[in-house]
């Protein structure tokens, strides 16, 4: 990942998944669980894991089965985005 690089926001990874997801961002608050709030399916974790990794981010199996809302998802990012140590 390019060093000068800056993480996005919590604002603007609710874009993106947002786009994803086709729901309002208004809907994606920290603790929104993807699939009880969000019905989010597998084609879609599928969809948001392959936008992450453009992102920089990968998502191992391990990862899928820690994150359940959208704080979870961005915290992972957060997390990987500073080269995998911990926020």
């Amino acid at each position: 990942m390019d060093e000068s690089a800056t993480a996005i926001t919590f604002d603007e990874f609710k874009g993106v998944l947002a786009d994803i997801l086709m729901v309002g961002p208004d809907r994606l608050t920290p603790e929104a669980h993807f699939m009880n709030d969000l019905s989010v399916d597998s084609i879609k974790w599928l969809e948001m894991a392959l936008t992450l990794e453009k992102l920089g981010v990968a998502l191992s199996a391990e990862a899928v089965w820690d994150i359940h809302t959208v704080g979870d998802a961005y915290q992972h990012y957060l997390t990987e985005f500073q080269g995998g140590s911990a926020a």
